[in-house]
């Protein structure tokens, strides 16, 4: 797919006091859309997790982020089903440079349990309520919301996560998404950061 290139943009206007005021301006990340592709579900060296639901299908958008004040919220990514009314929470999301990569701060929604229903530590992310999601943060009037819990490699049942990529500079990023199987051939994307949609996608 061609590449989409994306700037949040925003003005915040006040009423004018004087000749000399000036019209602050509300600054937003720069993204860029690099590619979307189907992935696999179980053989994936970025992604975390596995899937197995069998009317599940995973996805994933890449791109070019230009954060600002050194962080971005990855909670404010979703993948929106304009035809079927449907919003996808990001599943996983890995984050690199040309070498290396920066920090990723998760946090699980839940706290993380085993098969036995023991609460267990899962060393890739932390659960701390006191931190807030914003998923919720951003509305679509009439659209559904889409999450799943993932079975990790050892059995744990977990929930999915949110939290912030921490980095100076340029990075790419694959943010993942799991859609429904059945819908994949009869639907339309678009990837959005919080209200605002970036562009169209193809799987």
């Amino acid at each position: 797919m061609n590449k989409i290139l994306f700037i949040l943009c925003c003005l915040s206007i006040n009423p004018i006091i004087s000749q000399e005021s000036a019209i602050p301006k509300t600054r937003h990340p720069r993204i860029e859309i690099l590619k979307s592709k189907k992935v696999s579900k179980t053989l994936n060296a970025r992604a975390h997790t596995i899937i197995r639901d069998k009317n599940a299908k995973r996805v994933m958008v890449r791109c070019k982020i230009n954060p600002l004040d050194g962080q971005i919220d990855i909670n404010a990514f979703s993948l929106v089903d304009t035809k079927n009314k449907l919003r996808y929470r990001l599943s996983d999301v890995t984050a690199y440079y040309a070498f290396g990569g920066p920090k990723i701060n998760r946090y699980w929604k839940e706290k993380p349990i085993n098969k036995k229903g023991k609460e267990i530590e899962v060393s890739y992310a932390e659960y701390n309520p006191l931190i807030k999601d914003t998923f919720l943060d951003y509305t679509f009037s009439d659209y559904k919301i889409s999450e799943t819990r993932f079975p990790f490699s050892s059995g744990q049942n977990i929930s999915n996560y949110y939290g912030k990529v921490e980095s100076k500079r340029k990075f790419t990023a694959d943010f993942y998404f799991v859609l429904e199987k059945d819908l994949l051939d009869e639907s339309s994307y678009a990837l959005y950061f919080g209200n605002e949609m970036l562009g169209s996608v193809d799987f």
